[in-house]
């Protein structure tokens, strides 16, 4: 029998950000694994090599956060699928 942990509630806490953190291109998720209560995301960028023209992924970040982070993270993705899928049907939410 398997049981399911409580929602771990969340305290809101104010963001700030001083635009230090570097932005970066990916157009891949090369690995998504659950390790540790932790979920390790691994993104890249796929480009051709300049010695031998070919395309190669190379790894442009690893992200690693808290399940939970990675559940609201999903949630959250599936409402801006919705809103882009409305949006290329001409339909409004």
């Amino acid at each position: 029998m398997t049981s399911q942990r409580p929602a771990k509630q969340f305290k809101r806490v104010k963001s700030s950000d001083p635009n230090r953190v570097t932005e970066i291109y990916t157009n891949t998720v090369t690995h998504i694994g659950l390790r540790n209560s932790n979920a390790h995301i691994t993104l890249g960028v796929v480009r051709p090599n300049q010695e031998t023209g070919q395309d190669e992924n190379v790894v442009s970040a690893r992200i690693v956060m808290p399940i939970e982070t990675l559940e609201s993270l999903v949630k959250a993705y599936g409402h801006i699928q919705t809103a882009v899928a409305s949006q290329k049907s001409g339909t409004l939410n």
